[in-house]
């Protein structure tokens, strides 16, 4: 054991020049930091703790964009598919086109909202969850022009099962991701 006397300390006490340099804080005297300074910092807290609806569609459109492809792969839509095979289509055509686009809609949105759920930043989440319907729906009718321009156009029936499709589970995936969430970050 050292015999240095900085290094026996009691417990609760600050060693040696920790504890002068603790004591000179504590002396020292307060300073008021500028002005503008307090006011960047204030700006940049409220902007991180309140993203914006627009800064927040973004980052949804970004994992939207991302797992939407990948769900591509295992389930068409309207047409479009990476590598010309039915995948899901072909269970789900089994209970009709009705209820075939509406199961469609489900995979291709479900997926997107569970991933962003699981990744967004806590405050992102909280933001998320005041216009979360208003975000779904507008992921889905976004993607449902992206899918009208470039594949098939259906009936407006067709199209609409799939957006009501897409939008409840959506809405049930992200609030499974809020859930699961809560649960590993208790």
């Amino acid at each position: 054991m050292s015999k240095h006397p900085s290094s026996r300390t009691l417990p609760g006490t600050l060693p040696g020049t920790l504890n002068d340099e603790y004591q000179e804080f504590l002396r020292a005297e307060e300073s008021t930091p500028p002005q503008v300074l307090s006011e960047t910092i204030t700006r940049r807290v409220r902007a991180d703790l309140s993203p914006s609806f627009l800064k927040l569609f973004v980052k949804l459109g970004v994992v939207h964009a991302f797992v939407g492809s990948l769900s591509l792969l295992v389930c068409p839509q309207f047409g479009i598919a990476p590598f010309g095979n039915h995948g899901l289509m072909a269970v789900y055509m089994q209970f009709g086109a009705h209820a075939c686009l509406a199961a469609c809609g489900a995979t291709f949105m479900m997926g997107s909202a569970l991933i962003a759920s699981l990744v967004l930043r806590p405050e992102e989440l909280r933001a998320l969850r005041k216009k979360e319907s208003l975000q779904i729906l507008g992921l889905g009718l976004g993607s449902l022009a992206v899918f009208l321009t470039f594949g098939e156009v259906p009936a407006l029936t067709l199209a609409v099962a799939w957006l009501i499709g897409g939008a409840i589970s959506g809405l049930a995936a992200l609030e499974l991701g809020f859930y699961v969430r809560a649960l590993w970050f208790k």
